[in-house]
């Protein structure tokens, strides 16, 4: 049993109260928190290949919620969305299905965080811009729309790989365009999380594990309820409550704080 694996009911509860708080983190910046869900199961001694597919069940969990509220607020543009979300599902689940080598990969995922997240950090907020909170969707250009079918392939083949849901990757780069608001990115970023998480799981589902019989209901159903109260707090505070410049921030310091525990996890530091 996963448990007896592991250690015991006491880890389990302290990793429930920790995937709650990164849920209401990360929701509130619209991302799942697949990424921190990965590096702490890893910590806990998790079996590598289980690790994915776990923190992409607590993913769709969180985002599920996130996706609900922006629906409800009138967020989901797909107009915006749909660019993005076309070649990423079977991106993502070709990246799932796919075996990597680990270190390698930990180290160059946490340089590109770390280099998105500086970049976001310092740039100028797409909200600053006169009258961009209150456009409508508009129809994207060709050259646009390209870009968005380039960019969510090339997410979503990487999300895949690792088994994150892609967020924390796209709502850097729609900051960077400056199109669009920061609650219709928190948005767009969920639904990408979403729609790339499911896809992502089943490619890894398809993969050969012959330790997937250890994963425990218990510990499966706890970490998602955990999450699925987290991302009910997280995603209401950042829809309702936190103003635009402070989301930027939030997901600017989300990005670099992952992409060193990546990185440093990459070089067996963690």
């Amino acid at each position: 049993m996963l448990v007896e694996a592991t250690g015991s009911l006491e880890l389990l509860a302290a990793i429930t109260v920790s995937f709650a708080i990164i849920a209401a983190v990360y929701s509130i910046a619209g991302f799942g928190g697949g990424s921190s869900y990965l590096a702490m199961l890893v910590l806990a001694g998790l079996p590598y290949a289980l690790v994915p597919r776990i923190a992409l069940a607590c993913n769709i969990t969180v985002v599920s919620v996130s996706c609900y509220v922006a629906w409800r607020q009138d967020l989901l543009w797909w107009r915006a969305i749909w660019p993005y979300v076309a070649c990423s599902v079977p991106m993502a689940f070709l990246g799932g299905s796919i075996p990597i080598t680990r270190d390698l990969f930990l180290i160059l995922l946490g340089l590109s965080l770390c280099a998105a997240g500086s970049r976001l950090l310092w740039s100028r907020s797409a909200e600053s811009q006169a009258g961009l909170e209150d456009q409508g969707p508009g129809v994207p250009i060709a050259g646009a729309r390209l870009f968005g079918i380039v960019t969510g392939a090339a997410i979503g083949f990487t999300s895949g790989l690792v088994g994150i849901g892609g967020g924390i990757f796209l709502s850097p780069v729609l900051h960077l365009t400056g199109r669009l608001p920061a609650r219709q990115i928190n948005a767009i970023a969920s639904l990408f999380i979403l729609v790339n998480s499911v896809a992502g799981l089943f490619g890894q589902l398809s993969k050969q594990t012959g330790d997937f019989a250890m994963v425990s209901p218990l510990w499966t159903l706890t970490l998602c309820a955990a999450v699925f109260v987290g991302g009910q707090v997280g995603s209401r505070l950042g829809l309702r409550v936190f103003p635009a410049p402070v989301l930027r921030r939030v997901t600017a310091a989300l990005v670099l704080f992952v992409g060193l525990r990546v990185t440093l996890g990459g070089f067996g530091f963690l």
